[in-house]
């Protein structure tokens, strides 16, 4: 949740130590209809295009058609082999891996489905989400919307770090609930001093029209005013990592959400290149001493280990301090050594 924790600024990962990272996988030479070559390493067939990624890590997307017959018998007969486990790139090998250095949402994935159009009921979906408002709002409207949530999908998608998608037990796509009112979103149980969550016990993502810039047009809605895209982008990787979120410690969950709702982000594309200069800009000198943040340390860090939103309650897995002993003459005796304190389980932690 990120207003909870809006006042605890963690280290910030540093993009720039990824994003030169050279991989080591093979490439070959691609030709299309015209003739025209480039060197490229084969990702994955996506429907009627094929993903590339250039010698300097770019992704790269060409039609499928549009490569010479060769070069698409290649892909028939080496395209699944070539694939295979590789849907998520932080599934694919260590040498195979791309830090992405910009990431925006397919086009396919951005094809709203009207499902149910009601009074105070409307249902609508695209590729990943499924969309439940309390308001109509319309096809143009809703992919506007969209864009944040395909966008923000596609990159933790391509994040290197091993996370895939995957919508949580029973369901065939993420849930979102978009709510007309305040009210409305607060009365489902949202904490007052959110502007949005994503609910675990729920398997939820919600959020009120006013943080998605949404005013009433006459019988349907539309965008006008700026998107909180810094809390969508927060929550839906908490969303996205929903496997994880039982179990890792709170400072990686929290960071890694502030990581991506950090990234330089535009009309559904994320510039992760751009994050290493925002990134000199904002933190070079200052490590440690932000203007209007407060670094935390291991300590308070660990009290959010066991949960994301409340702090530990158990107070015997904190490592206290010890006073040194110090004998008559003023010598100081090293303290005894202790076994770690015993970490309890989620199950003991109820």
């Amino acid at each position: 949740m990120k207003s909870r924790l809006a006042s605890l600024t963690f280290l910030p990962l540093l993009p720039c130590l990824f994003l030169h990272v050279a991989a080591l996988a093979e490439t070959r030479s691609w030709t299309n209809q015209q003739g025209k070559q480039i060197q490229a390493e084969f990702v994955r067939l996506d429907g009627a295009n094929v993903n590339l990624a250039l010698p300097n890590g770019q992704p790269a997307s060409v039609p499928l058609a549009s490569l010479s017959a060769s070069d698409q018998t290649w892909i028939k007969e080496n395209g699944e082999s070539a694939t295979a486990g590789a849907d998520d790139a932080g599934r694919l090998p260590w040498d195979k891996r791309r830090f992405p250095s910009a990431v925006k949402e397919s086009l396919l994935d951005m094809k709203i489905s009207v499902l149910k159009e009601s009074d105070g009921d409307c249902l609508y979906s695209s590729r990943h989400f499924e969309f439940k408002t309390t308001a109509r709002l319309g096809v143009i409207a809703m992919a506007d919307v969209c864009k944040a949530f395909e966008s923000t999908h596609e990159l933790v998608r391509q994040l290197p770090w091993g996370v895939t998608p995957r919508p949580e037990e029973g369901r065939k796509l993420f849930r979102a609930e978009l709510y007309e009112t305040r009210d409305e979103y607060l009365r489902t149980g949202a904490p007052t001093w959110s502007a949005g969550i994503y609910s675990l016990k729920d398997k939820v993502f919600r959020m009120p029209f006013k943080e998605l810039g949404l005013v009433s047009g006459g019988q349907v809605y539309r965008r006008t005013g700026p998107i909180n895209n810094n809390t969508i982008t927060h929550e839906i990787t908490h969303q996205m990592m929903h496997e994880y979120l039982p179990y890792a410690p709170a400072w990686l969950l929290e960071g890694t959400a502030e990581y991506t709702a950090n990234l330089p982000y535009k009309s559904g594309l994320f510039n992760v290149a751009g994050a290493i200069a925002e990134y000199k800009d904002n933190y070079r000198g200052r490590i440690g001493s932000r203007p209007g943040k407060q670094w935390i340390g291991v300590r308070d860090l660990w009290n959010f280990t066991t949960s994301i939103t409340e702090r530990n309650p158990i107070a015997s897995v904190l490592v206290k301090e010890e006073k040194p002993e110090v004998s008559t003459s003023g010598r100081v005796i090293a303290p005894s050594v202790k076994a770690p304190p015993t970490i309890p389980t989620p199950a003991e932690l109820g």
